[in-house]
């Protein structure tokens, strides 16, 4: 397929109606806030955006600071976040975040990918999510292994041999 007509699907797909906008991009177009952002997105992981709303919403009405979410309970961010896929390796991993925040960062996300990636479950595709979303750098495409194997494919001549 020629990539001409693989834009023109995606273009076709984003203008649909019925196109959702991530919950991640959603809270960086209404925060502007890296934190926000890398706190909804590691609640994404391997969950739905509704269900991610729906947790990031609870999560931030009652704790929208590094500080604030350390003073919570794990067991008090479990039930915050609660029932995004894997919520008690979540709230652990959140009040661990946000220590190393407070502790090295002066409460702030770090704008570079070598800190981002030192936090507790933030893999390259969260840290590529907070540098675009967060920071708005604009050097950062961030995709799934999915995206990333499709565009492999794509742009390998078609008489190779894909594995």
């Amino acid at each position: 397929m020629e990539i001409g007509k693989i834009i023109n699907l995606i273009k076709k797909e984003c203008n649909n109606k019925n196109f959702q906008i991530p919950i991640v991009t959603e809270v960086s177009d209404l925060h502007n806030d890296p934190f926000k952002v890398l706190i909804s997105c590691v609640l994404s992981l391997r969950t739905k955006d509704a269900v991610t709303a729906k947790a990031s919403n609870n999560l931030f009405k009652v704790a929208n600071t590094p500080e604030k979410i350390l003073k919570l309970e794990v067991k008090e961010i479990e039930k915050l976040i609660y029932p995004v896929g894997f919520y008690k390796t979540k709230a652990k991993n959140l009040k661990e975040i946000c220590k190393v925040l407070i502790e090295k960062h002066n409460s702030k996300v770090p704008d570079s990918e070598e800190e981002l990636l030192k936090l507790k479950g933030v893999g390259r595709k969260t840290m590529g999510i907070v540098m675009c979303y967060g920071f708005h750098k604009n050097s950062h495409i961030p995709v799934d292994s999915h995206v990333h194997e499709v565009a492999n494919r794509l742009g390998k001549n078609k008489n190779s041999r894909t594995n």
